[in-house]
């Protein structure tokens, strides 16, 4: 296979293929040569199906790893070895219409204030308050903070795009914190035995399940559970979908789609056009210019609150539209001083965790810098 392997990786390095998907790319044709132990290019496409067969039915294997074989083999025999459409052709396959639950936001406030390590609690902050993939959360840099517009720069994220978004006041406060404490170089979350490095992908899962653990909270995914609790919770305050889609580097607006569950609090809200609007709630009757309310539908005892005139020029308590209530923040406490303007986050507000009795020191060098 190594020659046929030299050629896989040489037509990925000049398409550009991400450094993750050629591993998961060469791993789905090793796993196909070991199963038959034959060379991968003498293979017939029945027999390529058969394997497809033992990874769904046998192994049960994901249904997003099923599709990198799916994909990985299409590639080779297509791509690669040129084999024509009636030589070469496996149906093709969707995607999972399963997706994870979503926490409200004490569940959140819990799981982040969980850890006793500084740096586990400004990672979880920083997930779920940026909207980060756990990939691009394990490299932030101190030059990625813009405090003068609250943004946080990601570079080089999925697909190889650079963006910005939004910075949560309180992960800002988190990351001096840390900064007080670690003295990073680069990274914030770095390697213990090399500074320069950022930590791994697992070590940022294991933290999760960890907070997970320790706050009690219900387990319903990984870390990527924050990102999508970044969106659902900013549907919910209504904060358009497109804005929602450059923060969180989507290309299609229907993949921001794809994260916008609705939690109960929200469903509750909702009634069913079925209901009469005197069950759905006074709020939804119209109250004319000249005072009095009218209701969508009369009833018994809404007439006989029409029948006679308002006693003033000002319409009754029972007809004005009550004021929006606004909830309070998620995590109750003032942005920090200094830190700009007030994020617009799920996690933008809050305390901090006091930290240990320690001699304290100013916040950290350039684009960090107070």
């Amino acid at each position: 296979m190594s020659a046929l392997r030299e050629s896989v990786l040489l037509e990925m390095r000049l398409r550009g293929f991400a450094a993750k998907t050629v591993e998961a790319y060469i791993h789905a044709l090793e796993q196909l040569w070991a199963f038959y132990r034959r060379a991968l290019e003498r293979l017939s496409c029945a027999e390529v199906q058969r394997f497809l067969d033992e990874v769904i039915t046998v192994r049960k294997l994901a249904w997003a790893t099923v599709n990198v074989y799916f994909s990985a083999y299409r590639f080779l025999y297509e791509q690669v070895l040129h084999r024509a459409p009636h030589e070469f052709s496996i149906p093709p396959r969707g995607r999972s219409g399963t997706r994870p639950g979503v926490l409200n936001r004490q569940e959140v406030q819990r799981l982040i204030d969980a850890p006793r390590n500084i740096k586990h609690r400004t990672l979880l902050a920083m997930t779920y308050g940026s909207g980060l993939r756990v990939s691009e959360a394990v490299r932030v840099r101190i030059a990625d903070i813009d405090r003068g517009r609250m943004m946080l720069r990601v570079e080089q994220g999925k697909g190889r795009r650079d963006r910005y978004t939004i910075l949560s006041a309180r992960a800002l406060a988190l990351l001096e914190e840390l900064w007080r404490w670690e003295r990073p170089q680069e990274y914030f979350f770095f390697n213990r035995r090399d500074r320069h490095q950022p930590i791994c992908v697992g070590t940022a899962q294991a933290v999760y399940y960890a907070a997970l653990r320790t706050s009690g909270v219900r387990r319903v995914g990984g870390i990527h559970v924050l990102r999508h609790c970044f969106a659902t919770h900013l549907m919910e305050e209504g904060t358009d979908i497109y804005t929602i889609k450059r923060w969180m580097g989507h290309t299609a607006l229907l993949t921001t789609g794809r994260y916008m569950h609705v939690t109960a609090e929200h469903l509750a809200r909702v009634k069913s056009p079925l209901d009469p609007p005197v069950q759905r709630g006074l709020s939804e009757r119209a109250a004319p210019a000249g005072g009095r309310c009218v209701p969508r539908r009369l009833g018994p005892s809404t007439c006989a609150a029409i029948t006679s005139p308002p006693s003033s020029s000002k319409p009754s308590g029972i007809c004005s539209p009550a004021a929006p209530r606004r909830s309070a923040g998620t995590f109750g406490a003032a942005p920090l001083a200094g830190a700009g303007p007030c994020s617009t986050t799920p996690a933008a507000t809050g305390t901090v965790r006091p930290a240990r009795a320690r001699r304290a020191r100013s916040g950290w060098p350039g684009a960090c810098a107070s």
